[in-house]
């Protein structure tokens, strides 16, 4: 992934919105950062819309899904899923595994 200037002043105006691709640049940055032995993944947000697409209707449906298959679900005890609310909010949802609870974090009170 290359970011310009642009990349960078969007990230610190204060009236600026977050794009995919700030959201994905940060993903990967903290998943490039992540101890071996942790039990956590991030989603990227290219992975979410193509979930998002290809809209599964049975869980078998997803069985077969070639970015499902790229990541090591063993041992995994959380998931962490960024998503866009109506294309004007970011939230995060933690899908914990081992506890079976999905948490959402949302940075806007009145959401």
């Amino acid at each position: 992934m290359t970011v310009d200037r642009k990349f960078f002043s969007d990230l610190i105006a204060p009236q600026e919105w977050l794009s995919s691709m700030h959201i994905d640049a940060l993903t990967n940055l903290l998943m490039s950062q992540r101890f071996q032995d942790q039990q956590c993944q991030i989603i990227s947000m290219f992975f979410v819309n193509l979930l998002k697409k290809k809209r599964f209707d049975k869980p078998e449906d997803w069985s077969g899904d070639r970015f499902l298959k790229r990541i090591d679900w063993r041992g995994l005890s959380k998931v962490l899923i960024p998503l866009n609310v109506e294309n004007k909010h970011w939230i995060l949802c933690e899908v914990n595994l081992e506890e079976v609870v999905v948490k959402v974090y949302d940075s806007l009170k009145t959401s």
